[in-house]
């Protein structure tokens, strides 16, 4: 978990100092435009992803992140290297990596690099490369993040792994997906649903599969060891009641098929209620059921938190998820009440919402921190008050942080103690 973030000197002037506010898990930063918000995040990102070129190409004197478990440095040197520090509770480890001369241009000689071995190398690291003599400065970054890497020592390297950070940055309408440049998010989240869905149905299968094969051994061992305690009449009505209400929400969403079994009516039954074998074969078909559908009251407590935001937000339409469809939206409201409304034709604000709360909702994994650069985007301002308590919601349900870049005094206003201001004239020196 990051603590703190420090940057000194970005592009030679500002100075930032963020510690994040563990209390209700979201901190915004609050900068003025050209004083390195996003920047910041993709620093963040790239050092999450071990993508240590960036910090050879951006200005800046030193980088500090703290951590629960060590402080990690980055240091431009005078002579022309950066350094890589971790210090821990009981030692200290260094790692330095040269400054690419070449790093702004956007070609350049493969037999120029600084690598004496390069051409060799880099053609057996990529078969499809075919020219010899000139290197794409992409070709060039990812070959030399791939020699950065092997030479890291291994326990800054696990830190690295270990820093679980996700950045959703303006741009964030369009896919980044290779060959889908000019595809709308929101066209292709309908489909991404679906197929979490079905991921999530695979896996219960796979424990209904293991259980039931189980079942009956499990059964013959329960009923031949001798118990002196009854099973209780009352807590198996209401494990039953609690089994029927899951798996018919479940239905409602179109995750499951068939609605909970009538049971809970033969239950009421004088020879049922008093057969201790039947109990005993109930309450293991009782915890069975739970176990199979633990893992689907995740994926149920999403959807009903993404649609509990989307509709709250849509004035006139409503977000409805099956494991058909994904999801869907309808006209709520005139004329065309019940009509279905396509993705791509919603506004920009519409997009901009369904986007950002379907990414942190179903695709940010949990326990992350979460880089958000102006969630404010095309947002009415009745929205921007509420997004923080939105976030917070999404919180509890995946442990997750969050770190906002915003300048909107509608998302601020009512969350002032979990502001940062900074990249002010008392940060520039």
């Amino acid at each position: 978990m990051i603590k703190a973030i420090k940057v000194k000197k970005l592009f030679g002037i500002y100075n930032h100092d963020i510690t994040l506010n563990n209390f209700g898990n979201v901190t915004i930063l609050h900068s003025p435009n050209g004083s390195g918000k996003t920047t910041i995040f993709r620093m963040l990102k790239a050092l999450n992803e071990k993508d240590l070129n960036i910090f050879t190409i951006i200005p800046f004197k030193s980088f500090y992140i703290e951590l629960e478990t060590c402080k990690l440095q980055i240091h431009k040197l005078k002579s022309g290297k950066v350094k890589l520090k971790a210090i821990y509770s009981t030692s200290t480890e260094e790692f330095e990596f040269p400054i690419t001369p070449h790093s702004t241009s956007t070609k350049f000689n493969v037999d120029d690099c600084m690598m004496p071995t390069f051409n060799e190398q880099y053609l057996l690291l990529d078969h499809n490369y075919v020219d010899r003599s000139i290197a794409t400065k992409k070709r060039i970054l990812k070959y030399q993040t791939h020699m950065l890497l092997s030479n890291i020592p291994s326990n800054m390297k696990r830190v690295l792994d270990e820093l679980n950070i996700e950045l959703i940055d303006a741009e964030r309408l369009l896919s980044t997906k290779k060959d889908s440049q000019n595809i709308r998010k929101v066209t292709s989240y309908p489909n991404e649903l679906k197929e979490q869905i079905s991921k999530y149905l695979s896996k219960s299968g796979v424990i209904s599969q293991e259980l039931d094969a189980t079942f009956p051994s499990r059964v013959i061992t329960s009923c031949n060891k001798p118990s002196s305690n009854t099973i209780n009449d009352d807590e198996l009505r209401k494990k039953l009641t609690e089994l029927s209400f899951k798996r018919n929400q479940l239905k409602d969403k179109g995750i499951l098929f068939e609605k909970s079994s009538p049971i809970l009516d033969q239950f009421e039954t004088k020879d049922f209620a008093t057969n201790e074998v039947l109990k005993l074969v109930l309450s293991l078909y009782i915890d069975d059921n739970f176990e199979k559908l633990k893992v689907l009251e995740e994926l149920l407590n999403k959807i009903i938190l993404f649609e509990t935001l989307v509709n709250k937000f849509f004035l006139d339409k409503e977000i409805a998820v099956d494991n058909e469809n994904g999801f869907k939206i309808y006209f709520k409201k005139g004329d065309l009440v019940g009509q279905e409304v396509l993705p791509a034709v919603l506004s920009s604000g519409e997009q901009h919402f369904l986007v950002l709360f379907f990414e942190l909702v179903f695709l940010t994994p949990k326990e992350y921190l979460v880089l958000i650069d102006e969630p404010e985007i095309s947002l009415h301002i009745a929205w921007q008050l509420n997004m923080v308590d939105n976030l917070k919601k999404i919180s509890e349900l995946n442990n997750t942080s969050f770190l906002l870049a915003t300048h909107s005094p509608s998302i601020i206003l009512n969350h002032k103690n979990s502001v940062i201001a900074t990249g002010y004239e008392d940060d520039v020196q």
